[in-house]
């Protein structure tokens, strides 16, 4: 019974390294001091953004000043740099543009771009920010479509992970004591680690697939 509990815990290892196959999240046994978790500023926080932006410059409200308003309302860690120029007198659009680089957004630096435009002639700029809303919603659409016809791959895999553990538990109820074939002799040990070098690549194969799609 304590050889099964090995090979169920060498393969529950392979899982963990391989993860996030079934979205697995292992919480660090370490100060939070020392983490320093990385936001990621995604579509939805974009669209919010920009439905923002455009209110406040339909209403008139100058670019300097929609920047402070629509900064305020955002989660603290992003758009830190605006945020600490808020008090000041600083051009709050070249903040934003700090930002958009730190938080690697395309899409913010494109819309800096849009509104520098809106700043220096005062040309309409909603049509502009309505078709940026547009393709987030449909990048963010096509991404929750994706996310749920792969769920469907990930249970499936993390089924066919564990059949090894089925199959030795199996065979020990039938009366094959399949951990100690394993683990008292040399083919034993060359198949047991064969079996779990080819279960680890694999998994890594199929995250990586799994990787390329999302």
């Amino acid at each position: 019974m304590y050889q099964l509990l090995l090979v169920a815990l060498a393969i529950l290892g392979i899982r963990l390294w391989t993860a996030p196959l079934t979205r697995m999240q292992v919480k660090i046994a370490l100060p939070v001091s020392l983490i320093k978790p990385k936001y990621k500023f995604g579509d939805l926080h974009l669209i919010t953004l920009l439905t923002a932006f455009r209110q406040e410059l339909t209403a008139g409200i100058p670019v300097n000043q929609a920047i402070a308003n629509v900064v305020r309302d955002q989660p603290s860690h992003f758009f830190v740099k605006c945020k600490s120029d808020l008090a000041g007198t600083s051009d709050l659009l070249l903040a934003l543009g700090q930002d958009a680089k730190q938080l690697e957004s395309a899409s913010l630096e494109q819309l800096v771009k849009i509104l520098s435009i809106n700043k220096a002639s005062g040309a309409p700029i909603t049509g502009a920010i309505d078709m940026m809303i547009k393709s987030a919603l449909i990048r963010h659409e096509r991404t929750q479509q994706i996310s749920a016809e792969l769920s469907g791959v990930r249970a499936t895999i993390t089924v066919l992970s564990l059949l090894p553990v089925l199959g030795a538990f199996l065979g020990m109820m039938i009366g094959v004591n399949v951990p100690y074939w394993l683990f008292s002799n040399r083919l034993g040990w060359l198949c047991l680690t064969m079996a779990l070098t080819l279960e680890a690549l694999g998994l890594y194969w199929v995250r990586k697939l799994i990787r390329g799609v999302s």
